[in-house]
């Protein structure tokens, strides 16, 4: 047990070290793509861990996930563009923005925020969580979002947090079909805690 929550205390460092080495600028650069915000939003309301809070806590910090499809080889242009476009631009971290129209309560939390409640430990961090953040059950990481040329597909990087043996994550493809954006089938593995 103590080696799983020390497990996923390393996903939590090294993620938001990996977020943090991403690039120097990253908390001057707001993120304001109306595209991308209108996918984290079909996420975010869909099917995911978290779904269930009644608020949604999301890192202001953009998190890159390498995905599992090699644009290379890819075959459909379009996947092929929008994963081109994910790898170039998650080479950044971005500065999310209040710009979440899904429909629920969300707050944004800081990657600073982050660090500095689970610097304490798993257990302690995710206690001081709880008492900061009572209506939810844990905080949500996205990557900035790539797209083909005609934003009719898109690469995403979804996270959530939940606990010393709570988590989920992974890159997700989207396609716009009749204005909506739609998960296509999963094509990569995700982590679970």
């Amino acid at each position: 047990m103590k080696l799983n929550a020390l497990f996923l205390l390393g996903v939590i460092i090294t993620s938001t070290s990996l977020s943090s080495s991403q690039s120097s600028h990253m908390q001057t650069t707001s993120y304001d793509l109306a595209e991308a915000y209108e996918v984290y939003a079909a996420l975010l309301q869909g099917d995911w861990q978290g779904a269930e809070q009644k608020t949604v806590v999301i890192s202001t910090t953009t998190k890159f996930w390498k995905a599992c499809v090699n644009p290379a080889t890819e075959k459909d242009s379009g996947l092929k563009t929008a994963l081109e476009q994910y790898n170039s631009i998650n080479k950044d971290a971005w500065k999310l923005q209040a710009e979440f129209g899904f429909g629920r309560q969300f707050e944004l939390i800081s990657l600073d925020e982050i660090k500095s409640i689970f610097r304490a430990g798993v257990g302690r961090g995710w206690e001081g969580f709880r008492k900061r953040y009572p209506d939810s059950a844990g905080f949500v990481e996205l990557s900035a979002v790539g797209f083909n040329e005609d934003k009719s597909v898109a690469v995403v990087y979804i996270g959530y947090y939940c606990g010393g043996l709570c988590g989920s994550g992974g890159v997700k493809f989207m396609r716009k079909k009749d204005g909506r954006w739609l998960r296509m089938s999963d094509r990569c593995f995700e982590w679970v805690s």
